[in-house]
């Protein structure tokens, strides 16, 4: 029986496409580089700061690459306007927490998950929120979900991981949780338990297969 349901951020909860993009290509274009169009983003979108960079400019020197991946966080407080909440995504909330005990488990820096935790009120939904400086080790790495079900007070068996990445579904395994993964446009399921198109499918899933 599935008592807790944790949820990865960035293209679960809320759609941060844009607001990634301007500032990688303002920090791009603050160090003379050459900004690529939005659609090379794609395939980067979900990753880390400073894997993205290194996605968009394989040959980058590491003293450099450190310069601009600090520039980048500064900047991406200042995307944080553009980012805007998943439709759907506050009913489902609303609706799930009266049954089951909700987490957030992300990549994003604690700085602005709480900026945007608070900007759009989601901190009451959550009994567990784990940000990037909250581990040592990232997903895949299963750390942000063991400590997560620590502080849900659950057994992996008794929850699920929602992701957009692959990084999340291969936590998920690690951790031994059930993993639901949000199947975006191009991208392959990375052999999670189940899948699904949109986060407003959630509830009937965990209602009638899980």
């Amino acid at each position: 029986m599935i008592k807790a349901v944790i949820f990865d951020f960035d293209g679960v909860i809320v759609d941060s496409y844009e607001a990634t993009i301007f500032y990688m290509q303002k920090t791009l274009r603050h160090f003379n580089k050459k900004a690529p169009a939005k659609k090379d983003f794609d395939k980067f979108l979900g990753l880390k700061a400073r894997d993205i960079i290194k996605g968009l400019l394989p040959n980058i020197e590491e003293k450099e690459l450190e310069k601009m991946y600090e520039y980048s966080k500064e900047e991406s407080v200042k995307a944080v306007p553009h980012i805007v909440l998943i439709d759907g995504a506050r009913d489902v909330l609303e609706q799930l927490s009266n049954s089951y005990k909700l987490g957030v488990v992300s990549s994003r820096g604690k700085q602005t998950l709480d900026i945007l935790l608070d900007k759009f009120n989601l901190r009451d939904y959550f009994k567990s929120v784990i940000s990037r400086e909250d581990v040592e080790h990232h997903k895949p790495h299963p750390e942000s979900l063991l400590k997560a079900l620590f502080q849900l007070k659950t057994k992996a068996e008794e929850t699920v991981y929602i992701g957009d990445m692959e990084e999340d579904i291969l936590a998920a395994k690690a951790a031994s949780v059930v993993s639901i993964f949000i199947k975006r446009k191009g991208k392959g399921n990375y052999n999670a338990d189940y899948t699904v198109k949109n986060i407003t499918e959630i509830p009937k899933l965990l209602d009638e297969k899980i």
